[in-house]
C-alpha cells in the first residue's frame, strides 16, 4: 500500500514539472514571437507581421501546452469577414482565437496587456485596439479610431462581457461589440468556449 501512494506519489510530481515546463517554454515562445513582431512591424507593416506571426504562434503554442481543440461549426468561420464575439474565461483565449479563426482578424482587448513584455507590444503594434475599462468615453474613441483602421475585409474580435468570468458564468454583455458591427455593417458571428479556466485559473496572469 505504500508502495502504490509513493508511485502515484512520484507520477503526480513528475506530471506538475512536465506541465509547468511546457508552460515555460509556451512563455518564451511567446517573448521570442513578441520581440520577432516588433521588428517585423517596422520592417513589413502591423498587417503583414500579424499574417506572417500570429496563427503559427497560437498553434505551436497550443501544441507545445498540450492542448487539443475540438471545434464544431468551424465551417461558419469562414464565411467572410465579421465581428466575432466570444465569453472570456481565460488568459489562454487570446490563443485559441488566433487558432481557430481567419488570419484577417483585429481584437479589442484591455489595455492592460502592454504590460506583457515584447507579446503584449507586439499585439498592440499589430493593430489590436486596446481600450482602457475605466474610461468608457475615451475607450469609445477607441474603438472608432480602430474602426477606422481595420483593413478591408478583415474581421474584429471581441469578448463582450469585457472581462474575464471567474466563476463561469456568463457575464451581461456591454453595448460595444454590437455598436462595433454596426458601423462596420458586419454580421455578428458568436462564439462559446468551454474549457479555458482549467488550463489557465481565470484569475491568473493579467
Amino acid at each position: 500500500m505504500r508502495r502504490s501512494n509513493n508511485v502515484g506519489l512520484w507520477h503526480r510530481l513528475w506530471r506538475n514539472l512536465e506541465v509547468g515546463s511546457r508552460f515555460l517554454l509556451a512563455w518564451c515562445l511567446a517573448l521570442i514571437a513578441g520581440l520577432v513582431g516588433c521588428v517585423l512591424c517596422l520592417l513589413i507593416g502591423p498587417k503583414r507581421m500579424w499574417l506572417l506571426i500570429a496563427q503559427p504562434w497560437a498553434r505551436l503554442t497550443l501544441w507545445l501546452v498540450d492542448v487539443r481543440l475540438h471545434v464544431s461549426g468551424l465551417q461558419n468561420l469562414q464565411s467572410g469577414p465579421a465581428v466575432f464575439i466570444s465569453n472570456h474565461q481565460s488568459l489562454i483565449d487570446v490563443v485559441f482565437l488566433p487558432a481557430l479563426l481567419p488570419r484577417q482578424v483585429r481584437f479589442v482587448a484591455k489595455r492592460e496587456l502592454l504590460w506583457v513584455p515584447l507579446w503584449g507590444w507586439a499585439f498592440g503594434l499589430g493593430g489590436a485596439v486596446l481600450i482602457d475599462r475605466s474610461k468608457p468615453r475615451q475607450a469609445l474613441q477607441k474603438l472608432r479610431e480602430g474602426l477606422k483602421r481595420l483593413p478591408r475585409g478583415w474581421s474584429l474580435v471581441v469578448f463582450p462581457e469585457g472581462t474575464r468570468s471567474l466563476d463561469g458564468q456568463m457575464r451581461p454583455f456591454k453595448r460595444g461589440a454590437f455598436h462595433l458591427a454596426m458601423a462596420a455593417q458586419l454580421p455578428i458571428l458568436p462564439l462559446g468556449m468551454e474549457g479555458a479556466r482549467d488550463i489557465v485559473a481565470p484569475d491568473g496572469g493579467l
